[in-house]
């Protein structure tokens, strides 16, 4: 009887200890990924952000696409650039000389009867072949802008290279016939030509240099 009563005794005793002890166990952790740490284990490594390469990929070719149709000096060099800059700006003011022609409306600061652009431009050799010198002039920029363009400077073909040269002593060659017949002919010199005359002199004198320099691997040719 002693040794039952004992042993009832000790149950209870054993389900407190054996609850009391289950209590002090840290319960297992789940980690992020789905993975369970128990007693002495260490914790799953937190999920770290992967970098979003195809967004990155995407940018930079967004920045390369945007650099291959605006030109800069760093993505086509400072000669290339400085042309066609040059060839705008000639392309604007023979236009607009074009459509002061037309349009009879005059040049801007030369509307007196006596100023040498009207004396110029008035003359029977401001026409060739019954088409005023002005629209050559707009066609010789329009041509350039296209030649001297960033594509235009990367192709390697000695064609293009030729073609502008050509193009370049073309518009001088005609520019010095222009001047020829303002000093000496009409004896007057008007500034809106003399500005087209210095934007070809210098057009040409940089595109002559591009021409005889030693062929180095050019920023413009690089990066096609």
């Amino acid at each position: 009887m002693s040794g039952s009563k004992a042993s009832k005794g000790r149950g209870p005793a054993r389900q407190r200890s054996r609850q009391q002890t289950s209590a002090r166990k840290p319960a297992a952790s789940v980690s992020p990924a789905g993975s369970k740490t128990g007693l002495g284990g260490t914790a799953a490594a937190t999920a770290r952000p992967t970098p979003d390469i195809p967004a990155k990929a995407a940018t930079v070719a967004q920045s390369t696409g945007w650099r291959r149709f605006v030109p800069t000096p760093r993505s086509i060099g400072w000669l290339p650039f400085i042309t066609l800059v040059l060839s705008v700006i000639g392309l604007a003011d023979a236009g607009y000389q074009v459509y002061a022609h037309f349009a009879g409306t005059g040049l801007l600061g030369c509307s007196a009867k006596a100023d040498p652009c009207v004396l110029v431009q008035t003359s029977q050799y401001a026409w060739i072949f019954h088409v005023p010198v002005a629209v050559y002039g707009a066609v010789f920029f329009a041509f350039m802008v296209a030649i001297c363009s960033p594509s235009a400077w990367r192709r390697q073909q000695p064609v293009v290279r030729h073609v502008r040269l050509a193009a370049a002593v073309v518009g001088m060659v005609f520019v010095l016939y222009l001047i020829y017949r303002e000093l000496i002919s009409v004896r007057q010199v008007c500034p809106y030509c003399t500005s087209v005359h210095i934007i070809t002199f210098l057009i040409f004198a940089l595109i002559v240099y591009e021409a005889s320099a030693p062929k180095t691997a050019s920023p413009a040719r690089a990066r096609r």
